[in-house]
């Protein structure tokens, strides 16, 4: 539908074409991303001060 809109209007259809596929891979690297899973907090692990980040016995990792 897209490629005979754009025909309609005097574009190529390679445009068309072109400018789907395009809206389609961003699309589908939009859906793909994900966020990173954050590593559990195990019981009794050490907050930081500030409450944003918690001690794994070798290095500072965040709650979010």
């Amino acid at each position: 539908m897209l490629a005979t809109i754009l025909f309609a209007c005097g574009e190529p259809t390679t445009w068309a074409t072109s400018g789907g596929v395009i809206v389609l891979v961003t699309m589908v690297a939009l859906w793909r991303r994900t966020d990173p899973v954050p590593t559990p907090v195990p019981a009794g692990a050490t907050v930081s001060p500030d409450g944003y980040y918690w001690w794994d016995g070798a290095s500072w990792r965040s709650f979010r």
